[in-house]
């Protein structure tokens, strides 16, 4: 039948029914977007994330100072220890040869230093003298070379000191017979003026006393130029031991610098010496030794062990992927839950600290460490209890826009 020959109201009822339901698919479609997207903007996403009850101040790590075998473990795990007790003892056969060699120097430095103020202040040392730097080759070169020279001088000096001390008694004997001479002459001259003696007789005198003078004259000279020469090595003696003071000063001073690094040294020695005992840091419970051994090797700078302390405060500390901190922020309350303990009632705690920069976990993920305050519901629950936190997300799209897409179907259009 053509359905130009039905009534107008059958017509209407055959062609508005497909269109109805179209419409009606469409805006049931819609309906349900739209309460799905209510429900999640009142009920935001969160993800459950495990974290362990942890001491607010601490651990406190034991840290090798450098890598080093275990000599002997002093503690064992879930020990109670105090401040500074030792835990660990390493091998220190080397630092033990360091500090030996550094004292040995030390020692050495010192003598040479006692040596060098003595010859500073004029004292005299052998030149095998067993104290001191007595044992030093440079030193007992110098001061063999400086025995000789005074050694040297001594001898001339104790030549011409008994040339002085003949020719002084040359020169009173010379000077005693000029006097002889005088008096003899002055008897030969009143005898020739009695007649009594010739006048040959008296310039013979007189030309022995200008001849006695002369020699007395000449004992002088060489008593004088005697004099010149012991005053000369006497300024020499003086030179040299000017010279071997103002050597000596210069030792003194570069050995002062030599000690003082030398006794770093030693201090230094003895402070790797007694690092390599390592101690508790803090009073407290010893944690992560139980796989230490005597002759395993400990890297330097990495923690090997550590101190949980058995007071203070107490947090939730939890590692969590970067971009699940998106939504936390200080002060955020976060819903907590006891692992295992259902008899204690879910309770809710304050986001303390979230760290700055990410580190890698065991597995070398880049993971970002999240402390949460331990409710006060939960006075008793013990270090290293399971807690899980119900950390809030970044809610989805209604309509996923790029990789996802949504479809929605309607019934077709009638023809």
């Amino acid at each position: 039948m053509n359905d130009f020959a039905q009534p107008p109201v059958a017509r209407w009822e055959r062609t508005l029914g497909p269109s109805v339901a179209y419409g009606f698919g469409v805006v049931v479609v819609l309906a349900l977007a739209l309460a799905a997207a209510v429900v999640s903007l009142r009920s935001p996403l969160t993800v459950a994330r495990l974290g362990v009850v942890a001491p607010l101040a601490g651990p406190y790590p034991i840290v090798a100072p450098e890598t080093a075998v275990v000599a002997e473990v002093l503690v064992a795990e879930g020990d109670s220890v105090v401040a500074g007790q030792p835990v660990l003892r390493l091998d220190d056969t080397k630092a033990r040869v360091a500090r030996d060699l550094a004292e040995a120097q030390l020692a050495e430095v010192m003598a040479r230093r006692h040596r060098a103020e003595g010859e500073a202040a004029g004292q005299e040392f052998a030149a095998n003298d067993p104290q001191g730097i007595g044992q030093d080759r440079v030193w007992r070169a110098r001061e063999a070379a400086d025995h000789a020279a005074r050694a040297g001088i001594m001898a001339q000096l104790a030549a011409l000191t008994a040339a002085r001390a003949a020719t002084a008694v040359q020169k009173d004997e010379a000077g005693l017979l000029v006097t002889l001479i005088q008096t003899r002459a002055a008897r030969l001259a009143d005898l020739a003026a009695r007649g009594l003696a010739t006048r040959d007789a008296v310039d013979l005198a007189a030309q022995d006393e200008i001849a006695a003078r002369a020699r007395v004259a000449a004992l002088a000279a060489a008593q004088s130029v005697t004099e010149g020469q012991i005053a000369g090595l006497e300024a020499e003696l003086d030179r040299l031991e000017t010279d071997r003071r103002a050597a000596a000063a210069t030792e003194l001073a570069d050995l002062v610098l030599a000690e003082a690094d030398y006794r770093a040294r030693r201090d230094a020695a003895a402070d790797r010496l007694a690092a390599l005992v390592l101690t508790a840091p803090a009073s407290g419970i010893v944690t992560g030794i139980a796989g230490l051994t005597a002759g395993v090797i400990l890297n330097g700078g990495n923690a090997q062990a550590a101190v949980l302390p058995t007071g203070g405060a107490r947090i939730v500390r939890l590692m969590v992927s970067p971009t699940e901190t998106a939504t936390l922020s200080i002060g955020q309350p976060i819903q907590l839950r006891v692992a295992g303990r259902p008899d204690l009632p879910r309770a809710r705690g304050a986001l303390r600290r979230v760290a700055q920069h990410p580190m890698p976990d065991a597995g070398g993920r880049l993971m970002v460490a999240v402390e949460v305050d331990l409710p006060p519901e939960w006075p008793s629950l013990p270090f290293g209890a399971a807690v899980m936190a119900d950390l809030p997300q970044a809610m989805a799209p209604l309509l996923p826009i790029g990789h996802a897409r949504v479809a929605i179907v309607a019934p077709a259009e009638p023809r």
